[in-house]
């Protein structure tokens, strides 16, 4: 199969861009971020520089798409696969988390919310085992789900599902 057509990869995609809509419709009333200056960080999963309300996004969607994987993990069919990407979304955590405490332009409603994120995104870290010293794995999507998801038209020159 295509990896467009594999079951894991469609799944990963709908919750990704399904998150992200709930955390657009949440910051019409309530922003988090309030940065007029757009400052950039690094992003811990792709190296790529990207601002606070894009970070808060990415960790949100791989929090969520987390506990997504951690349901997932004892399917047969994909228990490789999930447990890799596991290990690949919560390799982010701890910078994210970090880059997002330190943020001096979080609103008070971001404030609380990268607090709550701090608390989910140790729930799965205490539950995916990462060698020590891990620091964002980087690791192109390709490897996980084929080449043939290059070049899909996000930013990043990856697919919008690996925020």
């Amino acid at each position: 199969t295509t990896p467009e057509a594999d079951p894991l990869f469609v799944q990963e995609s709908i919750v990704h861009e399904a998150t992200h809509t709930i955390l657009d419709s949440f910051q019409v009333l309530d922003p988090l971020v309030d940065d007029k200056e757009h400052t950039t960080y690094e992003m811990p999963w792709s190296g790529n520089r990207r601002t606070m309300e894009e970070l808060l996004h990415g960790t949100y969607v791989y929090v969520m798409l987390g506990f997504y994987f951690m349901a997932m993990k004892d399917n047969v069919d994909a228990s490789e696969l999930v447990k890799k990407r596991l290990k690949y979304i919560a390799s982010g955590f701890p910078e994210a988390i970090a880059l997002m405490r330190g943020c001096q332009t979080l609103t008070p409603v971001g404030s609380r919310f990268v607090a709550s994120l701090e608390t989910h995104a140790e729930t799965l870290l205490r539950q995916v085992a990462l060698p020590a010293g891990t620091r964002g794995y980087r690791i192109p999507v390709d490897r996980f789900y084929g080449s043939s998801v290059r070049n899909a038209g996000h930013p990043d020159d990856t697919p919008n599902f690996t925020t």
